[in-house]
């Protein structure tokens, strides 16, 4: 009794403390089996109570933890190939020079009142609100957002092993916003973003029921 008490004790502290459906699962049926082989222990109750909870271990819905895992080390293995190529500049050689050299010959007055208008529009700043500017990252700054990057992903490999929804969530979106934001626009940065977003959509865990009926059956 001792032994499947135990066993029946740890099996609720993995629901409850860790989430763990699967190693709750298997330390049910061992106690299940221990009262099985037991001669002479007649506890029909207590095996009632313990297929019962082990029936509602076995109904959760259980996500392909390993192939997500393998999924999110795919995408690290990735990161090194989003690229941000520093802005290039180029000089733009007015097309209306020459016309405006012609006009200056005819009518001086014209020219200067001209030259006047370009260099007081040269002193006005004009933006658009609705048009957000990146700022421009040096190479070291490049460097270490690409391993913070993998090591959110890395955090959230973590928080699916341990069934921990919230940081797992959380983790992947600040990392698509950081691959949508601060990298090139390109089939490596779209295809990450996309595969992102679908991790996040993807249901890693499910509510465990309460399997507490075998522990008080045994006590």
């Amino acid at each position: 009794f001792a032994e499947v008490e135990y066993l029946v004790r740890m099996a609720n502290q993995r629901v409850l403390m860790e989430k763990d459906a699967i190693s709750a699962l298997q330390l049910l049926r061992s106690a299940d089996h221990i009262v099985k082989d037991a001669r002479g222990l007649l506890a029909h109750d207590l095996r009632q109570a313990l297929a019962s909870d082990i029936a509602a271990l076995e109904a959760v819905a259980r996500p392909d933890v390993q192939g997500i895992y393998l999924e999110l080390s795919a995408l690290i293995s990735q990161v090194t190939l989003l690229q941000r190529d520093p802005p290039s500049f180029e000089t733009i050689t007015p097309l209306h020079e020459e016309a405006l050299e012609s006009a200056a010959v005819m009518d001086p007055s014209a020219h200067l009142l001209t030259n006047a208008a370009e260099r007081i529009a040269g002193l006005i700043d004009f933006r658009r609100h609705d048009t957000e500017v990146r700022p421009i990252p040096t190479p070291d700054e490049i460097y270490y957002l690409k391993q913070n990057l993998v090591l959110k992903l890395q955090i959230a490999q973590l928080a699916l092993l341990r069934g921990d929804v919230g940081i797992y969530q959380r983790s992947l979106i600040e990392a698509s916003k950081w691959v949508l934001n601060s990298f090139d626009e390109d089939a490596t940065r779209d295809a990450m973003a996309d595969s992102l977003r679908d991790l996040v959509a993807t249901k890693v865990s499910g509510s465990l029921p309460d399997i507490s009926d075998s522990l008080e059956e045994i006590k």
